[in-house]
């Protein structure tokens, strides 16, 4: 089976955000960013991790960790990956460029 986040297609955000160590607290961030994706539209989606990761950009570059963690709150947005690539790519663009 291809990897869904590969290809494009929507996966359950669930199924992608990674907060298992941070055990109750992890499961109440994942149902809360789930419980979001479902009353945004996706420009609206778009919008709050763009400002997730200007927060991110604010003591410099995206470190990896940094980079990693918009990623994830792109899938508990319920984003493709290719949405949250270009949202982030776009941002750091934006951030540089001012």
């Amino acid at each position: 089976m291809p990897n869904r986040r590969l290809t494009g297609e929507p996966v359950h955000p669930r199924t992608l955000l990674n907060t298992s160590h941070l055990g109750e607290a992890g499961q109440e961030v994942t149902a809360r960013l789930s419980a979001l994706a479902m009353q945004l539209a996706v420009p609206a989606r778009e919008w709050f991790l763009a400002e997730m990761v200007r927060i991110g950009l604010a003591d410099g570059p995206l470190t990896e960790d940094e980079r990693q963690a918009a990623l994830e709150i792109a899938a508990g947005l319920a984003m493709t990956h290719a949405q949250a690539v270009g949202v982030i790519a776009l941002t750091e663009q934006g951030a540089s460029a001012g």
